[in-house]
């Protein structure tokens, strides 16, 4: 992407993200159009809320949260416990509104023996190293998700 061309992509994204937090729902590709400010510290903005309407709009029409998208140890999903899995990197920022949701999911891939690193970034909230991705946490996840990925690199897990 063009550098002086992020910056607008950036500040369009927060834009839809802003018009979600004033209760109104977007499908598909239906036209978003709103204003153009930054969601972190917006008066009245309940994350809570936020995050209800991205489900709503990430799940198939009619779909609860136990839908096996949202939730892979839900009574609709399949046991994971036989399925090789490769190595999880978990991300659970301190401040994060899914945070217990985060911690149990990888707690349940501990206990079926899968191979789970759990990473948490103290003062962040969901979705910091967008929000702000020239951040010191956000470059921080960056290593580590180099360092991830790069050390399980290896010609036999090719």
């Amino acid at each position: 992407m063009a550098g002086d061309t992020a910056p607008h992509v950036v500040e369009d994204l927060l834009g839809i993200v802003q018009l979600l937090s004033d209760g109104s729902v977007v499908r598909g590709d239906e036209s978003v159009l709103g204003p153009k400010e930054p969601l972190p510290d917006v008066p009245g903005v309940e994350w809570k809320d936020i995050c209800e309407q991205l489900w709503h709009m990430s799940l198939p029409v009619g779909a609860t949260r136990d839908h096996p998208v949202a939730n892979p140890f839900g009574p609709e999903s399949p046991s994971l416990a036989p399925v090789e899995l490769p190595p999880a990197l978990v991300v659970a920022p301190l401040g994060d509104v899914l945070r217990d949701r985060v911690l149990g999911y990888a707690a349940r891939l501990k206990d079926m023996g899968k191979d789970v690193e759990l990473v948490e970034f103290e003062g962040q909230q969901h979705g910091f190293s967008v929000l702000q991705p020239f951040a010191e946490a956000a470059d921080e996840l960056m290593r580590v998700l180099g360092r991830f990925v790069y050390q399980r690199d290896t010609p036999a897990e090719r």
